[in-house]
């Protein structure tokens, strides 16, 4: 005998920054009863997979080599896998049978980088001047996870010093934990972008 429901199965899936557990949790009680699910950065083909098979479904193809170098530039940041394969497939505008190319890559590459320096600029300019102290001494040792013992030795504070404007740059999504005493800046790229807007040395 078939069940009868008076009201449909539904299910509601959100994407959101680090730290949206901690800030749904503040926000409403019951929230902890949610599934969080984090995503992490996604292997090389984890990444080629994701580009491969979307295009699979349209009968569309990557031509060799474009592929690894998407991957290489997205540096398993889903955003990024998403973002250059959008514009890559923007700029061939494919048909069944047609083949993506390095042409391709060439033209998306224009709107990634005018995507990716938009939204760097955002995140550096809603952070507070300490907040972008911080940024600065984590920038000056690249993408890679940095201790804390080392951030304070670069700007000549206690480590406690630093409590404060990490937290409220986790609160933002601009930095995250990445074990025990390491912070690394969520985006790859950022740190880059912060040597070019305060002309530090380059890492460490």
């Amino acid at each position: 005998m078939q069940v009868q429901h008076d009201q449909p199965a539904a299910a509601l899936f959100a994407a959101g920054l680090p730290n949206t557990p901690d800030v749904l949790t503040d926000a409403v009680t019951f929230s902890e009863r949610f599934a969080f699910r984090p995503l992490d950065r996604l292997t090389d083909n984890e990444a080629a997979e994701a580009l491969t098979r979307t295009a699979e479904t349209a009968d569309v193809t990557w031509a060799p080599g474009v592929v690894e170098e998407v991957v290489a530039r997205a540096q398993g940041y889903p955003y990024f896998v998403q973002l250059y394969g959008d514009a890559t497939w923007q700029a061939a505008a494919p048909e069944a049978g047609a083949v993506l190319t390095h042409a391709h890559l060439r033209r998306a590459e224009a709107v990634v980088d005018a995507d990716t320096a938009t939204m760097f600029r955002a995140r550096w300019a809603k952070a507070a001047p300490g907040e972008q102290r911080l940024m600065t001494a984590m920038a000056r040792f690249g993408d890679r996870p940095v201790r804390r013992a080392d951030l304070a030795a670069e700007l000549g504070v206690a480590t406690t010093d630093l409590s404060v404007p990490r937290r409220r740059l986790i609160d933002k999504g601009l930095i995250e934990s990445v074990g025990h005493g390491r912070l690394q800046f969520t985006t790859p790229g950022f740190a880059a972008f912060v040597h070019d807007e305060t002309g530090i040395a380059g890492s460490r």
